[in-house]
């Protein structure tokens, strides 16, 4: 009976050595996996933009009056539309001005500080009408665009 019980013990110990190497294994094989990824920038908190006004045109644009109301300058935007309240803002709207275009965001020749305001003049022709919008405020740091997602405003407007 005593043999018996030793081979179950043993091969708990078995079991658990096992277990333990295989985490160790696991561990070493992560860490040199994960070692030459970065994290993600994120914006400062205090970067706001707001929607002062805007103006519809019978030509599908729209000129909006953006102001910086955070701490830090805003490099450019996103700016998603929607023709529906109750859906998402999906499709980019397209600059009427001098702003440049990279991939459907759009950076000013000059950032906008804190407290200033400008106007934009953009495109909705693909949608028709607009009712919805998303404005995504963009800062440049070290060359890369980084979104700030948790300065997103949404604003229902009727155009």
């Amino acid at each position: 009976m005593t043999k018996k019980a030793i081979s179950l013990m043993i091969s708990y110990v078995l079991l658990i050595l096992i277990a333990i190497s295989l985490a160790i294994a696991v561990y070493a094989w992560l860490k040199f996996t994960v070692k030459g990824i970065e994290p993600l920038e994120e914006c400062p908190d205090g970067v706001a933009l707001i929607l002062n006004d805007y103006k519809c045109f019978p030509d599908n644009t729209i000129e909006l009056f953006l102001k910086n109301k955070g701490n830090f300058d805003v490099d450019g935007f996103l700016i998603k539309g929607t023709e529906n309240k109750t859906k998402e803002p999906w499709m980019n709207l397209i600059p009427k001005d001098n702003l440049l275009e990279i991939e459907g965001t759009y950076l000013l020749q000059e950032a906008l500080g804190p407290g200033e305001s400008e106007g934009f003049n953009l495109s909705y022709q693909e949608l028709g009408s607009l009712e919805k919008i998303d404005v995504y405020p963009i800062k440049i740091k070290e060359q890369r665009i980084i979104f700030c997602k948790n300065s997103i405003i949404s604003q229902e407007i009727s155009c």
